[in-house]
């Protein structure tokens, strides 16, 4: 497919959803709930840090790090699309950072190191992900942390489709008719080409957890919108979604 046709996929994707990304990129309360977990665990290592810095790949509009400037910290926020980190704002305590590039290039040149790297729902976009994951445990400090939160390991189940079909319908009505269009026949189009890795190809669970120097936390589970939802897939046993915790 190439990396080049992915990135433009991304580029314009964002600036086609950025204004409603955080309407339709909502998480039940039980995804919230484990969540939150994983920020007060990460919370718990990296407050013993001195000065610790966050670096947020692929941040968006900032809908999953805002937590950590919440908590005061350092966040060096990275994304490739400049519509995306226009809605990046925060006024709170933290220092909030914006780097407009693309992950693959800014990996090649920072030579910063970071107390944690978080790929949160982000993973899935990089058409090089084993070579990014790989550049990123080398950018970290001596006991730094990789965070890797809601990224898939199989295409979404039909329950799955049905509960994003629906949040689509409340949030983008007028978006519902194209969206499922481009899935079913346009196989080339950028809302199926941004999300390559879980539309076209799967990312590499295992080689992800062979990469990892120490596994802190792992877990699976469904990712949906709605609560009732989540528990008919748990009960039904269908976990196509992972998140991790890792230690350099």
């Amino acid at each position: 497919m190439g990396q080049n046709k992915i990135l433009q996929a991304n580029r314009n994707l964002s600036k086609e959803i950025s204004r409603s990304y955080n309407a339709e990129h909502l998480f039940c309360n039980q995804i919230w709930n484990s969540y939150w977990t994983d920020i007060k665990l990460i919370d718990s290592i990296l407050k013993n840090k001195k000065e610790p810095v966050i670096l947020d790949v692929g941040c968006g509009t900032g809908l999953l790090s805002k937590a950590f400037l919440e908590l005061g910290y350092t966040l060096y926020a990275l994304d490739l699309s400049p519509d995306m980190l226009d809605l990046y704002k925060y006024p709170g305590k933290g220092k909030l950072i914006k780097i407009c590039i693309e992950v693959e290039k800014f990996f090649e040149e920072n030579t910063q190191k970071y107390d944690l790297i978080m790929f949160a729902a982000s993973l899935h976009h990089i058409y090089e992900y084993k070579k990014v994951i790989r550049m990123a445990l080398g950018m970290l400090k001596e006991d730094g942390l990789i965070f890797i939160f809601n990224e898939p390991l199989k295409k979404r189940s039909l329950l799955e489709l049905l509960d994003a079909f629906i949040n689509k319908l409340i949030h983008s009505p007028k978006k519902v008719i194209p969206t499922v269009y481009d899935h079913l026949f346009k196989k080339t189009s950028d809302a199926v080409l941004a999300d390559y890795y879980l539309n076209h190809e799967r990312l590499d669970m295992g080689w992800i957890i062979k990469e990892m120097p120490k596994i802190i936390q792992i877990h699976r589970y469904p990712l949906v919108t709605y609560s009732v939802m989540y528990q008919l897939l748990e009960k039904l046993e269908i976990k196509n979604w992972f998140s991790l915790i890792a230690q350099k």
